[in-house]
């Protein structure tokens, strides 16, 4: 092939640019899982002194939040379950996330999808 040719023919994409398009073409959304499992320590420890209450809940974050290796990854480790997620935090002023949680999905800026069952599971059990 000569040099011509092979500069008139597109070049694969790199595994980098196949990543980074992936990140940018996905949908930000929110992710309740570790919302779910603070809520679920605190259940259980609600009678202990609030620093233990939070070192519980932070072990049983640790212990069973998803770890997910996405294939082709370069840098392992993510904060949510999804490829562009936000995490919710409730025990940091979770009245935001109340006066908000049906319009996530609608925001003009910074919007972010999250399904009907996780809005229920966030009204009913987490806030």
């Amino acid at each position: 092939m000569s040099t011509q040719q092979a500069l008139s023919q597109p070049a694969e994409p790199s595994r980098i640019q196949m990543l980074r398009w992936r990140i940018i073409d996905a949908p930000q959304e929110v992710c309740i899982e570790r919302a779910r499992c603070l809520t679920e320590s605190m259940r259980l420890h609600w009678d202990k002194p609030p620093l233990t209450r939070m070192s519980l809940a932070l072990e049983h974050i640790l212990k069973n939040i998803s770890v997910i290796i996405r294939e082709d990854e370069v840098i392992v480790g993510c904060r949510t379950s999804k490829l562009k997620g936000a995490p919710l935090f409730p025990e940091n002023k979770s009245l935001w996330i109340e006066g908000d949680l049906e319009n996530f999905d609608r925001r003009a800026l910074q919007r972010a999808l999250i399904t009907q069952a996780e809005k229920g599971e966030l009204a009913t059990r987490i806030l």
